[in-house]
């Protein structure tokens, strides 16, 4: 499965970012993020940083959310941001996935995001027969989440 979504935000891009990086703080103002870990003695991500997070990207029922063991892969502060993410909790095996931000500036006050997504494995094949457009909706959601906390200030 492949998403591409993306959003003008009427914050720079410093605040975007910063919405990003504090993974621990996006259940705050993300309904699509739980319970989000960052392992080791760092409180933001950065290159090489491993978290662990629950995720509503793939539901198999309301109740239900995807534990997800993911690593920064790529990091270039406050234009890109990606990481690498695997779970083995799902009865159909494991899924492998891989999401990025792109952060472009427009001007001041104002940036455009890019968050694109590709999701793997036999879970995702039997998802994408049932719910071919659940990962567009649900990083739809995501970014009209941190466009609205990112245009509410700091």
């Amino acid at each position: 499965m492949f998403a591409h979504n993306d959003i003008v935000i009427n914050a720079p891009r410093a605040v975007v970012w910063n919405y990003l990086v504090h993974a621990e703080q996006w259940p705050q103002w993300n309904s699509e993020a739980k319970r989000v870990h960052i392992r080791g003695r760092v409180s933001v991500l950065q290159k090489n940083t491993i978290f662990n997070w629950f995720s509503f990207d793939v539901p198999w029922h309301e109740d239900y959310y995807v534990v997800l063991r993911s690593q920064v892969v790529e990091y270039d502060p406050e234009n890109r941001i990606a990481w690498s993410s695997h779970r083995n909790d799902s009865p159909w095996g494991t899924s492998t996935f891989y999401h990025t931000f792109l952060l472009t500036s427009l001007g001041p006050g104002k940036c455009s995001v890019v968050f694109e997504a590709v999701a793997t494995g036999f879970s995702m094949m039997r998802v994408r027969m049932n719910m071919p457009e659940i990962m567009h909706f649900v990083h739809d959601v995501w970014l009209h989440a941190l466009k609205r906390a990112s245009e509410s200030g700091p």
